[in-house]
């Protein structure tokens, strides 16, 4: 199998998909404000320190502090001093955060079950396999 011409061929559909396309929806709901937004409502305590957002979204600091302040700026998170170790931020949603973290999942759930609806149940089936094999193996990178 020429595994080369299968990766161009992925990479080509990805980057040649118009915009509300599957992938473009897909990656716009996996980066940004809506990870963050997403990020800290899954977290238990609901409070994450910038370093942990950079993390998970493997970006740098500056890039955290920028998206922290548009959101902070739109009144959906707010940052506090950790009271058990003063040295260090906590980042939380406000109501509208938690809000907006909701509304955001809902129209990713149905963006996501209306693509694979789109692929029809066989498709739908071998994609999700595929993306839980991809979740379980160390990628090399």
């Amino acid at each position: 199998m020429e595994y080369e011409a299968l990766a161009a061929e992925v990479l080509g559909c990805m980057h040649k998909a118009e915009p509300g396309q599957a992938f473009k929806a897909f990656d716009v709901s996996l980066s940004g404000e809506t990870f963050i937004l997403h990020y800290i409502s899954e977290q238990a305590g609901g409070a994450v320190t910038p370093s942990q957002i950079g993390s998970a979204m493997n970006v740098s600091s500056a890039r955290v502090a920028a998206a922290l302040n548009a959101l902070e700026k739109k009144s959906l998170i707010t940052r506090e001093i950790d009271r058990a170790d003063r040295r260090k931020i906590l980042v939380l949603l406000t109501d509208a955060g938690k809000a907006a973290a909701d509304e955001r999942a809902r129209l990713f759930m149905q963006k996501t079950v209306e693509t694979l609806r789109l692929l029809g149940e066989r498709d739908a089936s071998d994609f999700v396999r595929i993306i839980r094999k991809l979740a379980d193996m160390p990628l090399p990178f």
